[in-house]
């Protein structure tokens, strides 16, 4: 990010659900020569020509982060390209590149993707997870007026352990209750609804249906491997064909 942020090349973000893709695009704004002009977003999911035509248009001189750009629908994907000279691009997918070039072709990848950057999901972050709870913890106690609160030993190798499936976004969900609902002078395991084994997987016994079960470990090969679907596909024994299969299925 540092090395590519000052200059004009159009950067391409890949990671699971609430890795901080959108956060990373707005430290390469503010780490940018543009970072006065504006950041524009545009949710490609949602998109028509006008909505392109409108937000390409007020982010001229600035940058267009494009979320889910791999969402974008098949007939505007000219009506971008068209639409992207002179702008400074960063664009989101969960798709590794592969992926990402069935889903909207050889023209507009190159446009976009010039630089990737992967974000692993917070599983494989080392010590980022308690990190990151110790930051959003003191936030949030600032944020709405609460004692910020030590962290006691149980409830950190907790936070430490835990897979964490919904990446940075979960975590920051779970500190903002913890700060909002908390009791005591530190906080204890309880006030995060954690216990010491949730790290452990969670076995699919109970539920014998297939179709669900196949769909929760498609997920979490996905989401381990940050979308890197030949990954994915090496770990569940299946070919990138067949797991693109599936991913469409399920709407993954």
């Amino acid at each position: 990010m540092a090395r590519v942020a000052p200059t004009a090349a159009p950067i391409l973000v890949h990671g699971a659900a609430g890795t901080g893709k959108t956060l990373i695009a707005r430290l390469i704004h503010q780490a940018s020569a543009h970072a006065h002009l504006p950041l524009v977003t545009l949710d490609a999911e949602a998109a028509d020509a006008a909505v392109i035509a409108t937000q390409t248009a007020a982010a001229a001189g600035g940058m267009l982060v494009i979320d889910h750009i791999d969402r974008l629908p098949r007939a505007l994907h000219g009506v971008l390209l068209a639409a992207l000279d002179g702008i400074r691009v960063v664009a989101t997918t969960r798709l590794d590149r592969a992926g990402l070039r069935a889903a909207i072709g050889e023209d507009l990848l190159d446009r976009v993707g010039t630089i990737d950057i992967a974000l692993p999901p917070l599983v494989d972050r080392t010590g980022d997870a308690l990190l990151l709870a110790r930051h959003f913890l003191a936030l949030f106690a600032y944020r709405h007026d609460k004692p910020n609160r030590p962290l006691g030993d149980d409830a950190a190798h907790a936070i430490a352990t835990e897979r964490w499936p919904d990446n940075v976004r979960g975590l920051r969900q779970t500190m903002e209750r913890a700060v909002l609902l908390g009791n005591g002078e530190a906080y204890a395991i309880a006030d995060f609804r954690l216990s010491p084994d949730m790290a452990e997987p969670q076995s699919l016994a109970p539920d014998l249906s297939l179709a669900r079960n196949e769909e929760t470990l498609i997920t979490a090969a996905l989401e381990r491997h940050a979308f890197n679907v030949s990954r994915a596909a090496a770990q569940l024994g299946l070919t990138r064909a067949a797991l693109y299969r599936r991913m469409a299925r399920y709407g993954l």
